[in-house]
């Protein structure tokens, strides 16, 4: 009971982004669990060591944040359970500059999540996913994705916050990779609806074609599509769209310039 009360004050203090005293609430949450906690107290004790994770990660504590994980990771009793300990164990590699480890963490969690990739991205793959995403984006509207209802699948909703991350660390680890899961997250979008992380597919999938295809006019069909898109609850997803024009925009330039010296 008493842990119960400092796990429900630890989250109100959360929720007003009081560290301090989320930290003293968990703390003392902790030390009033049982001494088997994991069997009779599975939901509580779940609730109480990822608050724990979340705060230690607010902090830069990265070695308790890592016990916290290591806790939840060798208790849990579904996979489902296991998604923010492991989300937040992608950030723990990325931030030790382990982005190989972030990235296959990733695709463990997204197997799971039913969104295979390829073990090795060779040329002709990389190819047919690039030419499927200029074929199928050619052809999208502002309207298309004003239109798009909110995403209510809970095992989507996972799977683009892990195709979000696998973007980002892809950048750095595995180039190749990007085209392939922003192109999974506009797939994704388009077919279960629009959420948070959908802008950030659309506007990498942007970068992509911009990077790996040359395919300014496009990117910018792409941006210029997604602005008018968002509404107002996406007020700094508009900015995204806006860098992706201006990036086109440096390209443009740049190109028209190199032909110029050229001539």
């Amino acid at each position: 009971m008493f842990a119960r009360s400092n796990a429900a004050a630890a989250r109100l203090a959360i929720q007003s982004f009081s560290f301090e005293q989320a930290r003293l609430y968990i703390d003392m949450g902790i030390k009033l669990l049982e001494a088997q906690n994991w069997e009779n107290q599975y939901s509580l004790s779940l609730d109480i060591f990822e608050m724990s994770a979340e705060v230690f990660a607010g902090k830069g504590n990265i070695a308790c944040m890592a016990s916290c994980l290591e806790e939840i990771l060798s208790h849990v009793r579904v996979f489902g359970d296991s998604l923010k300990a492991l989300s937040l164990l992608v950030k723990i590699f990325a931030s030790s500059s382990k982005f190989e480890e972030a990235r296959s963490t990733c695709l463990m969690v997204l197997r799971h999540l039913g969104e295979e990739f390829p073990c090795e991205i060779n040329p002709l793959v990389f190819q047919n996913e690039l030419s499927l995403m200029q074929n199928t984006l050619r052809n999208v509207t502002s309207n298309q994705i004003k239109l798009l209802p909110r995403m209510r699948d809970k095992n989507k909703l996972n799977a683009m916050k892990f195709l979000n991350m696998l973007c980002m660390y892809s950048n750095i680890s595995n180039p190749m990779m990007q085209p392939l899961s922003s192109w999974r997250m506009v797939k994704l979008t388009f077919e279960f609806g629009f959420c948070d992380d959908s802008i950030v597919g659309l506007a990498t999938a942007g970068q992509s074609l911009v990077l790996f295809a040359e395919d300014i006019q496009l990117a910018s069909h792409l941006g210029m599509s997604m602005k008018p898109g968002l509404n107002a609850n996406c007020m700094y997803h508009t900015d995204i769209s806006s860098s992706l024009l201006c990036l086109c925009t440096d390209l443009s330039s740049h190109r028209k310039s190199e032909r110029v010296f050229d001539g």
